[in-house]
């Protein structure tokens, strides 16, 4: 399985925009994380100028479901608690999602 995470990337050449839309645009899946925090990025709420990673992945994301006509088999929300599940991005929350809970084995939701 070959991953990429921008946690381990310290300044891609191409620049954070070019980089990020060249992983979405070479995966065969893609996981959301989600988090209050990263839902307000994602729908581009929040501080200006703060959290723009999260939002350009939300414009890309959201461009690409717009494409597709809503079908989506490649952006799978992912959770660690129930509560989070409150802050799946509108545009994934048709889409199957994993709960990761600490004290429990992993759900499925579809």
């Amino acid at each position: 399985m070959d991953c990429h995470i921008d946690q381990y990337e310290v300044s891609p050449v191409e620049g954070w925009p070019r980089w990020m839309g060249n992983r979405i645009r070479e995966s065969e899946f893609v996981l959301v994380i989600c988090s209050e925090k990263y839902k307000a990025k994602f729908e581009s709420h929040g501080e200006p100028n703060k959290g723009l990673g999260g939002k350009w992945e939300g414009a890309i994301i959201t461009q690409e479901l717009y494409e597709a006509e809503g079908r989506n088999a490649k952006f799978i929300p992912v959770c660690f608690s129930e509560e989070e599940v409150l802050h799946i991005p509108i545009t994934l929350r048709g889409a199957t999602r994993y709960v990761m809970a600490d004290d429990a084995e992993s759900e499925c939701y579809g």
